[in-house]
């Protein structure tokens, strides 16, 4: 059974500090949506707002099921937070034992071993305390424990923030795996952009407690609204009218603005690093490598033209002194 969730003209007053200030937004049944933005944006009291842990100042959240069954009681939600929040004097198994407690011991038995195994908490950390668990560990048992109860509505609040890089890819792979199989509606709430790409279908961004932007990834990542949304959602580059006017850039020539830059409005043209290619040496407009660095899956390639630079990805490594033209591409298509 699934629950959509509608917020309407939420707003949130700390004494007379402003915190949210009239959010509309629509979570779809079923759906993994995003909430990102910077620290301070409203991401968080939206979230707790939406779990019932803080009342709105003004404004409704409705939280309703697609299908209402006869005796379908209040929604079941599940959050994870920031910090795990996890009860310091509970072993692990204890900790679901507790949420699971009004199931037949054995039910509660085969739960805990099923969760247990789908957020690969590993076995000889069932007995111990959180005080006793790595942070990889801490976040899977905080996972493990708002999935337990079946949540119809989960709630993930930056849950890999105190993570490092390796065993933040991981646990985000973990979360994709574990919560998009079971069709529950969430929200995800990060200040780390890739992220909400990778996870969510919809995103909506915050900006001083304000929605700023919404859309799916590939609309907030090709076409935002402004400069900084841009920058917010993905690297960028910058190309000075000079670089073109120069010729230096091989672009089709009577394309529009619109159809090359993200921000057609600004004086320099706001591209994606995807739409820059380096290609084989032809005409005057050459480019020489001056650094060749791994990034991901290929590289990250610095080129110099006299006072200009740019930094453009690579699939191959390539050698300092190596000389290419650059070619600009339109923005796909929506």
């Amino acid at each position: 059974m699934s629950v959509g969730v509608k917020c309407v003209k939420v707003t949130k007053r700390f004494g007379t500090q402003p915190v949210l200030d009239g959010v509309s937004w629509t979570v779809e049944p079923g759906s993994v949506a995003g909430l990102i933005g910077a620290s301070g944006a409203g991401k968080t009291t939206l979230l707790r707002i939406i779990a019932g842990l803080e009342p709105a100042s003004a404004g409704s959240v409705r939280i309703d099921r697609v299908e209402q069954g006869a005796a379908a009681g209040p929604v079941r939600v599940g959050m994870v937070f920031q910090n795990s929040a996890l009860w310091p004097h509970l072993s692990a198994r204890q900790h679901l034992r507790c949420v699971l407690a009004s199931l037949p011991r054995d039910e509660r038995r085969r739960r805990i071993e099923t969760v247990f195994a789908e957020t690969r908490f590993p076995p000889g950390a069932w007995d111990r305390r959180p005080s006793q668990l790595s942070g990889g560990e801490a976040q899977r048992l905080a996972l493990a424990r708002a999935l337990a109860p079946k949540p119809e509505l989960l709630l993930l609040d930056e849950p890999l923030a105190q993570l490092d890089g390796p065993l933040r890819a991981e646990l985000l792979a973990l979360v994709r795996d574990v919560v998009r199989p079971r069709g529950v509606t969430a929200v995800y709430v990060t200040h780390d952009c890739p992220e909400a790409m990778e996870l969510c279908r919809h995103i909506a961004v915050m900006r001083e407690g304000r929605i700023a932007a919404a859309g799916t990834p590939e609309e907030l990542y090709w076409h935002p609204a402004d400069a900084d949304l841009a920058r917010l959602t993905g690297p960028v580059v910058e190309l000075s009218p000079a670089v073109l006017e120069a010729d230096l850039v091989i672009h089709p020539l009577g394309t529009p603005r619109d159809k090359i830059a993200l921000c057609p409005g600004l004086g320099d043209l706001l591209v994606r690093p995807q739409q820059l290619r380096l290609a084989e040496p032809s005409g005057d407009g050459l480019w020489e490598v001056v650094q060749c660095q791994p990034q991901g899956l290929g590289w990250r390639v610095i080129v110099a033209h006299g006072d200009h630079r740019l930094a453009l990805p690579s699939a191959e490594p390539l050698s300092p002194g190596y000389r290419a033209a650059i070619h600009l591409e339109p923005i796909p298509r929506k």
